[in-house]
C-alpha cells in the first residue's frame, strides 16, 4: 500500500507524466507502468490499489481543470480500461476522452504548461 502522506506527492508526479503522455499520444498507460514512472528511487513498487488511490487524490485536487479526465489513460493492464468509477460523462469513453484531449494539447486549445 501506499502510505497517505505520499499520496499528493505521486498525485503531481502522476499528473505529470499523464500530461506528457495526453501530449505525446492517445494510447493509454497501464497502472503498473504508471507507478513504475512516479515511483521514488529506493521505495518498493507502487501496487495497482495504490495506483488507484493516487489517482483518485489527483482527479479531486490536480492543478489542471481537466486533471479528472488524464485517469483516460491509466489503464488496468489485463481489461485495457480504466478502473470502473473512474467515469467522463455519460456519452464518452476513455478512448473518446483521449482522443479529444490529446487534440487540445497538440492543437493549442489546452495548456500542458
Amino acid at each position: 500500500m501506499v502510505a497517505k502522506n505520499k499520496i499528493p506527492e505521486l498525485a503531481v508526479r502522476a499528473e505529470r507524466v499523464l500530461i506528457d503522455r495526453a501530449e505525446e499520444t492517445v494510447d493509454p498507460i497501464s497502472y503498473v507502468d504508471l507507478g513504475t514512472a512516479i515511483r521514488v528511487e529506493g521505495e518498493p513498487a507502487i501496487p495497482q490499489r495504490g495506483m488507484i488511490t493516487v489517482l483518485q487524490h489527483m482527479s479531486s485536487y490536480g492543478k489542471k481543470s481537466w486533471s479528472r479526465q488524464l485517469t483516460a489513460w491509466a489503464v488496468d493492464p489485463t481489461t485495457g480500461e480504466p478502473v470502473e468509477g473512474f467515469t467522463f460523462d455519460d456519452s464518452a469513453s476513455a478512448a473518446e476522452v483521449r482522443e479529444v484531449i490529446h487534440r487540445r494539447l497538440v492543437t493549442g486549445v489546452l495548456s500542458s504548461v
